[in-house]
């Protein structure tokens, strides 16, 4: 029989080369521990590394494969070398981005934002160290909840610039939408005339929400607007409007909210009569008091 140390041992040894291999085990742990920022403190740094373990591990797997190989199938198993670390490090991110979701809603909200500040500090190292993760995690999208505190809270976000006007374009409306509030936050970030360019795209999105009357669609990107218009409160690309006048005309577009003829009671929607799904004009009165406060302090 085996001494208890030994058996204890083999079990610790077996744990590390299931970390090694599968480092995302460990953000299995009771969501309690991740929830405390001196636990979780640890558990990070657990899982900083054993992913240099496993991107290790999977990196000699691939090497030995290669072995004997023709020049064509290297370059194919180093594709898929490349594409299998890229899902695992945004697979990571995702993970401790909900993390941050989660932390909006445990009891002591000063835990709650050293959670968020301890995951930031991990995933700005991770965008850093992986410039291509930054992108396939906004293309695969997260909380939106979590946008203006990512972009203030790390610094590497600034590598989202390039692709913005490639997610507003994208064909799918959700990603659209988020990629308008990312706009507003990275642009306000970074004042760039690139950004301002992509603001002037993230608008006509806002357009489009407005012409089809989706009222879903314009409370949920209504408060970015005053941001935008803080930003860039004149335009600095020739003959543009400068976005925080496309702010005003935007707000002066959208339809009031529709009352029965008797006045008070429950909103109607335009044509069906039924209520609507969203009630816009407290949105819309934020939003004007927001751009009319960002206009007004750029003139004095």
């Amino acid at each position: 029989e085996p001494a208890v140390g030994e058996g204890f041992e083999r079990e610790l040894l077996s744990l590390h080369d299931s970390l090694a291999r599968d480092d995302l085990m460990i953000l299995s742990v009771d969501r309690g521990v991740l929830a405390d920022p001196p636990l979780l403190r640890i558990v990070l740094k657990l899982l900083t590394f054993y992913s240099t373990a496993a991107h290790a591990t999977l990196t000699a797997h691939i090497q030995a494969l290669k072995a004997g190989k023709q020049s064509t199938e290297e370059r194919a198993l180093e594709e898929q070398l490349s594409t299998l670390l890229l899902t695992h490090h945004s697979a990571v991110v995702q993970l401790l981005l909900e993390l941050c979701s989660d932390s909006f809603s445990l009891p002591d909200a000063a835990a709650g934002a050293q959670v968020r500040a301890v995951v930031c500090q991990v995933v700005h190292q991770t965008f850093l160290v992986n410039p291509v993760v930054v992108k396939l995690v906004h293309v695969q999208r997260y909380d939106p909840r979590l946008i203006p505190m990512l972009v203030r809270e790390i610094p590497s976000m600034h590598a989202c610039v390039p692709f913005l006007s490639e997610l507003l374009a994208a064909p799918d409306q959700a990603t659209r939408h988020f990629a308008v509030l990312l706009t507003g936050h990275v642009a306000h970030a970074y004042p760039l005339a690139s950004t301002e360019a992509s603001a002037n795209l993230a608008l006509q999105r806002l357009r489009d929400a407005v012409e089809r009357d989706d009222r879903d669609a314009i409370a949920h990107l209504l408060p970015v607007l005053p941001v935008l218009a803080e930003t860039f409160p004149r335009a600095g690309i020739p003959e543009a409007l400068s976005v925080a006048e496309q702010a005003v005309r935007i707000l002066a577009s959208i339809r009031p909210d529709p009352r029965p003829s008797g006045g008070g009671g429950a909103l109607l929607d335009h044509v069906s009569g039924q209520p609507p799904q969203v009630a816009l004009d407290p949105f819309v009165e934020a939003a004007l008091a927001g751009v009319s406060a960002a206009v007004l302090q750029d003139r004095v």
